[in-house]
């Protein structure tokens, strides 16, 4: 997706949307990825075109938008975490391709896979015992994004995230024992 020639974004009318709606969806486009890790091009293009027809109307409705990069972040936001929410998108995210798949079946040993769902299923099993906040902290942690971006989707600060991810491991040590590092 990072390769992604800047394609003209259309309104329902079929038209091209304003230069400046297009110019601050792409600007965004790197941010949306690294929170949305949707493969399909053609589907963030609609995403892209339906936040851009929603700031359009907006702006039909009430004027210029003062804080267009801000107020477009969070229609696509909206739109990203409903699409996720979908079966098709939860389906292609949980899937790998079948050379994928096959080249990491032949890296492990019967025993290897075994222990790998073992494995899994604790730390399912243990996310399930902690609360909305500290499991959402821990897999964005784990998904290698900093306090501050966590902290902007939550609506948090940083020290708060800090503290959230630091009682989850504590809680998550426990549970798990020796099994996982945190």
């Amino acid at each position: 997706m990072k390769s992604r020639r800047k394609i003209p974004l259309v309104g329902s009318d079929g038209q091209p949307l304003p230069e400046r709606i297009q110019r601050a969806l792409h600007d965004l486009l790197p941010r949306f990825n690294r929170w949305f890790p949707l493969q399909d091009e053609a589907v963030v293009t609609g995403l892209l075109e339906q936040a851009g027809q929603r700031i359009k109307e907006k702006e039909r409705k009430s004027g210029p938008i003062e804080s267009l990069h801000g107020f477009a972040w969070t229609v696509l936001h909206n739109l990203g975490v409903s699409e996720l929410r979908l079966s098709r998108s939860k389906v292609q995210l949980e899937s790998i391709g079948s050379e994928e798949g096959e080249r990491l079946m032949s890296y492990m040993s019967s025993d290897q896979h075994a222990t790998a769902i073992e494995e899994r299923l604790a730390i399912e099993q243990a996310l399930a015992q902690v609360t909305e906040l500290e499991r959402r902290v821990a897999l964005l942690k784990v998904a290698q994004f900093t306090s501050a971006e966590i902290a902007e989707q939550l609506g948090s600060t940083d020290r708060a995230i800090d503290q959230a991810y630091f009682r989850v491991r504590h809680k998550l040590k426990k549970l798990l024992g020796s099994q996982g590092e945190c």
